[in-house]
This record gives structure tokens, C-alpha cells and sequence, in this order.
């Protein structure tokens, strides 16, 4: 099996096909494999024969192979440590015209994997308000995630006015909004506030969306979309209380009257005195 990448928490198979060049059957095969300790062994299978693992070495007992036949031996792996780990092994026969080729060297690649989550929760706000939206950036992983973007994307009807994640600002070029790149330490969280102001009504949206430097153990939670619902504004909801404008004026009007009728009255008495 040739050399191979892996993320690390993840399990895989490593496969061993032992394969008879000659004519002749070979008789009594074995196959002993070892491996690094850092990769977990979890279970051996094999096409035919048995096999048994202790102390980071497999051993198998694979009977007679047939001229031009093979046997697999199928091990699931895991590691949780990053590197270049091998793993080497020996097949065994009674007799072997060429047991120079009986042998293996591979290099497994162990490379980190992370997790990261968008989350936040939809809002409803009027024409012409501003709202903050809040969300969160959360790396669920155990490896620190390099390059964190975080990206919103606004429809037309609202209009990015500022935004931070983790206290950093981020630049805001027509209705995308750019956090700045930066480490996310494993189980770590950044919080991101979306200052928006709404202009048409209906249903907006912003779209979120996360990348790192690093392959994602779960690719679809990178990416969220938030429905902002906003609503028209009512008519004569701007004039600061609708009907109160004519109210004012009345009781404007009959002070006005009460001033005029005491007026009158005050220069009835005047004549009489006269």
C-alpha cells in the first residue's frame, strides 16, 4: 500500500494484499506488521486465515497462497498525534524464490483536523433601524485552526454599517463584510457583532461563512444563513403620535376662545362704570 495522508481523530484502513508472483502455491504464509505507537490498532480482518494484534504488532496466519493469488489483511486505524508514522511488516513462506520482496515500509501522514461552527439567531426590526447581529465562530476541535476568515454577505435591503469579531474590526466593501484573519485556538470561540441598518422591508438575509487553513472534519456547519424580517413602517408613524398634532391645536384653539370671551366680559364691566 502505498504511502498515505490522514487527519488525525479520524479513523482509517490501512490494507495489505500479499500477492503469490510465483506458479507454485506457497505454503505456511505468515505476516508479521508493526506499527508506530502512536496509531491506535482497533480491529484486524483478513480475506482468509486469522490474525491477531499485541503490543503494536499484528500477526497472521494466512495458510496456502495459490500461484497468482492474494490475501488482504484489512487494519482499521486511528491517531490522534500529527506526523509521519510508519508502519513496516514481513510476510513469511516455506519457501520463497525471491524474499527480497517480502517486505514494507510505509509512511502514514497524520495531519490535523478541525470543526469549525457558525451559529446565531435570526432577527426582526423596521425600516430604517439599526440592529446588531450577533453570532458566534466556535472551533469544536482539538487542533488550533490557522487563517480564520469569517465572511457575511448581505441582500440589498439591509446595509452593513460596522462589525467586530473578537473585539478586532472588521472591513465592510459594499454588502460584504470581511473579519480579518487569525488563529482559533481548539475548543475556542469568537464572537462576532453585526451592526446593520435595514432599508426595504421583507424578509434580508445574511449569509455567514467560515474557512481555515486546515480540512474541516464537518464542512457543512461553516456556513449559516440569518433571515432578518423587516417590517414596513405603519403610516404616520413618524410624526411622534399621529393624531396628538390635532389634539394640540384644539386645546390651542380653545384657549384662544376663553382669552377673547374674557376680554369681552372685562370691557362689558368697563362700560358699565362709565
Amino acid at each position: 500500500m502505498p504511502n498515505r495522508t490522514v487527519l488525525a481523530g479520524v479513523g482509517f484502513d490501512y490494507v495489505l494484499s500479499l500477492t503469490n508472483l510465483g506458479v507454485d502455491a506457497a505454503t505456511g504464509v505468515g505476516l508479521e506488521l508493526s506499527a508506530d505507537a502512536q496509531l491506535e490498532l482497533q480491529s484486524v480482518t483478513t480475506s482468509s486465515g486469522s490474525c491477531t494484534t499485541a503490543n503494536q504488532t499484528v500477526t497472521c496466519t494466512l495458510g496456502d497462497i495459490t500461484g497468482g493469488s492474494s490475501r488482504q489483511v484489512t487494519i482499521a486505524m486511528r491517531s490522534s498525534a500529527v506526523g509521519a508514522l510508519t508502519i513496516s511488516g514481513t510476510a513469511t513462506t516455506d519457501t520463497d524464490t525471491n524474499p527480497a520482496n517480502n517486505s514494507l515500509a510505509d509512511t502514514i501522514t497524520v495531519v490535523p483536523a478541525v470543526d469549525l461552527v457558525v451559529s446565531g439567531a435570526n432577527a426582526t426590526l423596521g425600516v430604517d433601524e439599526q440592529h446588531v447581529v450577533t453570532a458566534t465562530l466556535d472551533n469544536t476541535g482539538d487542533f488550533s485552526a490557522n487563517h480564520v476568515t469569517l465572511q457575511a454577505t448581505l441582500s440589498a435591503g439591509l446595509r452593513p454599517d460596522s462589525a467586530t469579531l473578537g473585539g478586532v474590526a472588521c472591513t465592510i466593501d459594499a454588502q460584504t463584510v470581511t473579519c480579518p484573519t487569525a488563529a482559533l485556538a481548539a475548543h475556542a470561540t469568537a464572537a462576532l457583532a453585526l451592526t446593520l441598518t435595514a432599508l426595504t422591508s421583507g424578509t434580508q438575509n445574511v449569509a455567514l461563512t467560515a474557512t481555515a487553513d486546515e480540512t474541516d472534519l464537518n464542512a457543512t456547519d461553516n456556513n449559516l444563513s440569518l433571515a432578518i424580517d423587516v417590517a414596513a413602517q405603519s403610516a404616520g408613524s413618524s410624526s411622534g403620535g399621529g393624531g396628538g398634532g390635532d389634539s394640540g391645536l384644539s386645546v390651542l384653539l380653545l384657549g384662544c376662545a376663553a382669552l377673547a370671551r374674557r376680554r369681552h366680559r372685562a370691557s362689558a364691566r368697563a362700560a358699565r362704570k362709565r
